[in-house]
C-alpha cells in the first residue's frame, strides 16, 4: 500500500474510533429492570457499543460446580469442537494472512487431559458458536439458568 494512502487509512480509523468506540467499557449491573431494557438496547446494543454486565450468573451452581473433575465426569465421552493452532492465535492474522483454526471433535477428557499437560506443538480450545452449549454441553443445562 502506498504511504500516503496508509496514513489516509490510519488517519480516518483513529477518527472513527474517537467517533464511536469508546476508550473505556462501560459496567451494567443484572438484573436489569423491564423499564431499563429500553434504555440498554438504545444506549448499547442499537449502537453496537461494548458493555460488561455483571451478576448475571452470580446464582448459577456452575460457580461452584465446575471443576476439571466435575466437568470431566459429567461430559468424560461427550465429543466436543476443538479449535487447534500452533501459537493461540486462530480467527487472526498470521504472516500476513487471515487464518482459521483447525477443528476437530474429541472426547472431553481428551481436551482435559491436553489443558492439564499442554504439547508444545499446539494449542487446543472451545470456541464452536451456533447453540453449541445446547447441542454438545447439554449435560450442564441444570447447572445454569438461562
Amino acid at each position: 500500500m502506498d504511504t500516503d494512502l496508509g496514513e489516509a487509512v490510519k488517519n480516518v480509523t483513529d477518527e472513527l474510533s474517537d467517533l464511536y468506540i469508546p476508550t473505556e467499557v462501560e459496567t451494567v449491573e443484572k438484573p436489569l429492570s423491564p423499564s431499563q431494557l429500553l434504555s440498554f438496547y438504545r444506549r448499547f446494543v442499537q449502537k453496537n457499543i461494548p458493555v460488561k454486565i455483571t451478576g448475571c450468573t452470580d446464582d448459577w451452581p456452575a460457580g461452584t460446580k465446575w471443576t476439571d473433575e466435575y466437568l470431566s465426569s459429567k461430559l468424560e465421552n461427550t465429543m466436543v469442537t476443538v479449535a487447534i493452532t500452533p501459537n493461540g492465535l486462530a480467527d487472526a492474522i498470521c504472516d500476513g494472512v487471515f487464518t482459521l483454526p483447525f477443528e476437530r471433535s474429541i472426547k472431553f477428557k481428551e481436551f482435559v487431559a491436553e489443558l492439564n499437560n499442554p504439547r508444545d506443538d499446539r494449542v487446543l480450545y472451545l470456541q464452536q458458536q451456533n447453540n453449541s452449549f445446547n447441542t454438545e454441553f447439554s449435560k450442564l443445562m441444570d447447572d445454569i439458568d438461562p
